[in-house]
Formats: structure tokens, sequence, C-alpha cells
């Protein structure tokens, strides 16, 4: 199955470069659909012209993004770097725990060759 999402600028391009390569989103209707092989096409949201496609290698789910940061492990992160401490004052600035009660997920996922479908 192939999903889009739209990334910010800043992440998209972490995306393109290799330095991301996880997302964390709401496990909405739409996210519960999300499965490991399916594919995701990110388009930039400031540029809708340029994306990427990405192929989905794991799934985590939570109840929310503090548990989440919390069990992440360090590998779904390129840089090897954790950024649970940038990143939950990020998702709390976007979600609130209200919207966090369906739960999270975490999407790891893999660049695909030349951008293309996977």
């Amino acid at each position: 199955m192939v999903h889009n999402m739209r990334l910010e600028p800043g992440l998209f391009w972490a995306v393109t470069d290799g330095t991301k390569n996880y997302e964390l989103r709401l496990n909405d209707e739409k996210r519960r659909l999300v499965r490991i092989d399916d594919t995701i096409r990110f388009i930039n949201r400031e540029d809708c012209k340029k994306s990427i496609w990405v192929k989905v290698t794991g799934l985590l789910t939570y109840g929310n993004f503090y548990e989440l940061l919390v069990d992440m492990p360090k590998t779904w992160n390129a840089s090897g770097h954790h950024h649970r401490d940038s990143l939950w004052p990020m998702l709390r600035r976007i979600y609130s725990a209200k919207q966090e009660r369906g739960g999270v997920l975490g999407i790891k996922f893999e660049v695909c060759n030349e951008g293309v479908l996977c």
C-alpha cells in the first residue's frame, strides 16, 4: 500500500539527506493502515512538487509520545544521537494529550533508490 504524508521543509530535507529515518505520528484512522513493507511518499509541505519515497521497515505503537520516546531505540536515528530531549517539547506543542488518546505511532523507514516508488 502507498501512503502520502506531508512534512515541513526541514524534516523533508532531513529525510533526503539521510539524517531522519523515522516519523512520529498520531495513530489515527489513516496511520492505522500503515504496515511494514508499505511505501510512503513524503511530500515537502512548502513545495508540493518535491517528494521522496520511503519503505516502512518498522512500527512502534504506544499510548502517548512520551512512552514512545522513552522506549525508542537509538538506532532509529541515523546520526546515532537520541533526540528525546528535543522531540518531547516539539511534540507537546504540536499535539495535545487529548489528541494522543488514540495512541501514537513511530514509523521506521528507509529511503528508496533514486527516490522512486519502492
